[in-house]
């Protein structure tokens, strides 16, 4: 494995690159050479022309040759960034003897070493964020989650959703040492301390008033508010922030988290005064996206991820809606429209304590819409007929038969209208 000075590992990307392009450009024009030879040869032997299934097997030659070149070059651009990666792990761990100050390190040197910019920009994967040294939330506590291993400690990227008042989306690090988990923020920089023990997710849940209390800032941050131009932004004051975050009611009304790609499906509660929708509610548009429901159920004070609910992600959901001030005893409907669909015989279910559901209590994707990498257009629309009775409220649960991330439905719309009787 190479042994790279960081400073010099961007000039060697970009070399390796440059490489890439020209030795694929070289291959091609090879090609081009060798299947010229091959015609050539044929006619001053007398032969005939080869033939259209002759030329397309050398072309499928080229093409396979072409592919293990840049098989090749992956694996020498991965080796690389593992190479620059670990010799930082090792230098910033040096003298470090315990798992826990091992993990402080990390999470104090990420904090104060990434800026704050859109990680995509920059690559997919954290080999990439890390010698480019971006991320924002996700890519930071991957970034963090990866370093760990070159230490032999175990850790996930946990998400915790509905989080703010914008029913904001965050992720943040749960590391494993001294027999328990240990919360780490390593994007707004800091931890949550009781004596000498660094908090969980889940202890924090169950005593927010003292995690909040002894909460402990990172306070070396090169991480600045966004602006427009992703250049500039003020520089955060991040004890403010970390608070700003953090707020025991934040922590309190907290109710959908997870460890990303778990095996657990997670729960939204979508909450909806019906009272202030008479002529209906309205998420999304057909023939649109996954992230105008998102944005919709956001901006309308619901909850955030709708669009990603009922399966297609990485991390899945599935729905508790709550539905404050129905008109006594009226039957409505909800509709969920999916533009797409995993694999068939996915069975949907509708359940409730509360409401009388009349219809749709059962959905099932009967064909299989998925290709080897694309999942086809399947327009379709389930449809749940239910009334609330005279109470002042009820509750509907959504979801289906979970069988991993990935499986589901694409929501381009969701609606909640009066029903016709």
């Amino acid at each position: 494995m190479f042994n790279l000075n960081p400073k010099n590992i961007g000039s060697v990307l970009i070399i390796l690159v440059i490489a890439t392009l020209i030795s694929s450009a070289l291959m091609y024009l090879a090609g081009y050479e060798i299947l010229s030879a091959q015609v050539e040869r044929s006619v001053r032997a007398g032969d005939k022309q080869p033939g259209r299934g002759e030329i397309a097997e050398l072309r499928q030659e080229l093409q396979a040759a072409n592919r293990r070149n840049l098989e090749q070059i992956a694996r020498l651009r991965t080796e690389l960034l593992t190479s620059d990666m670990a010799t930082n792990v090792e230098r910033i761990l040096d003298g470090a003897t315990t798992d826990a100050e091992k993990t402080m390190r990390l999470a104090l040197w990420v904090s104060s070493n990434i800026r704050n910019d859109r990680a995509s920009d920059y690559g997919r994967d954290p080999l990439a964020w890390f010698s480019n040294r971006v991320g924002r939330c996700g890519a930071k506590t991957r970034m963090f989650v990866e370093m760990l291993k070159f230490a032999n400690i175990p850790a996930g990227v946990f998400n915790i959703y509905n989080f703010n008042r914008n029913f904001g989306a965050h992720s943040v690090a749960q590391v494993y040492y001294d027999g328990a988990w240990h919360m780490f923020d390593v994007t707004y920089a800091g931890v949550f301390m009781r004596g000498d023990h660094v908090m969980s997710w889940e202890e924090i849940k169950q005593d927010p008033e003292t995690a909040h209390e002894n909460m402990v800032v990172f306070q070396k941050t090169i991480d600045r508010y966004i602006s427009e131009n992703r250049e500039g932004g003020r520089r955060v004051n991040n004890n403010e922030r970390m608070k700003q975050v953090y707020t025991v009611d934040y922590i309190r009304n907290a109710r959908t988290y997870g460890f990303w790609r778990g095996d657990d499906m997670k729960v939204l509660f979508p909450q909806v005064d019906l009272s202030e929708h008479p002529d209906g509610l309205v998420l999304g548009e057909i023939d649109g996206a996954f992230a105008d429901v998102t944005s919709d159920g956001r901006e309308m004070g619901i909850s955030g991820e709708m669009g990603r609910s009922l399966g297609t992600h990485r991390d899945t959901f599935s729905l508790e809606w709550e539905f404050i001030n129905p008109t006594p005893d009226r039957l409505y409907r909800l509709n969920i429209h999916s533009y797409r669909a995993s694999q068939g015989d996915l069975k949907f279910w509708a359940k409730s304590d509360t409401a009388v559901i009349e219809r749709g209590a059962e959905f099932e994707t009967t064909e299989s819409k998925t290709t080897e990498r694309l999942w086809k257009s399947s327009p379709a629309t389930w449809s749940v007929d239910f009334r609330c009775g005279d109470t002042g409220g009820c509750r509907l649960a959504m979801g289906y038969d979970f069988r991993g991330p990935n499986r589901g439905l694409f929501i381009d719309k969701i609606e909640i209208l009066p029903a016709a009787r």
